[in-house]
Formats: structure tokens, C-alpha cells, sequence
């Protein structure tokens, strides 16, 4: 991508009943987001993200990232 762009291309916003339903949702969506070519992506750490234990929980804070991913 040429620099004068913004790096944020897309943006997933999901909803659901409870958290489960949206972490599903996210899931899903991220998903059908697997045949994006050419640019490098941010969904499989989206992916990552969702399966972790802590994350699916709602355990999380401000240095979460960097201490779960070692960022």
C-alpha cells in the first residue's frame, strides 16, 4: 500500500447476546476474511486473539497484549 493511505482499511464490529455470541461472531467473520491477498494482515493475530483463554473471558487489561503475546 502506498504510504498516504490509511493503514486502517476495514474495520470488524460485531455483535451478539452475551460475549460468547460475539467472540462466535468475530470468529466467523474473521473466517471469511481468509482470502485477503496481497497486503499483510492483522486477522491471524485477530484469530490468536480470540482463541486465548484470557481474552475469551473478558481478563484483560491495558498491557494485556504485550504480557500474552510478548509484544
Amino acid at each position: 500500500m502506498p504510504p498516504y493511505y490509511d493503514s486502517m482499511l476495514g474495520k470488524l464490529i460485531v455483535i451478539g447476546a452475551d460475549r460468547p455470541a460475539a467472540l462466535a461472531r468475530s470468529a466467523a467473520a474473521l473466517a471469511a476474511c481468509a482470502d485477503i491477498t496481497g497486503i499483510s494482515t492483522t486477522v491471524p493475530f485477530h484469530r490468536d486473539l480470540l482463541r486465548h483463554p484470557d481474552f475469551t473471558r473478558g481478563e484483560i487489561h491495558t498491557g494485556w497484549v504485550d504480557e500474552a503475546f510478548g509484544l
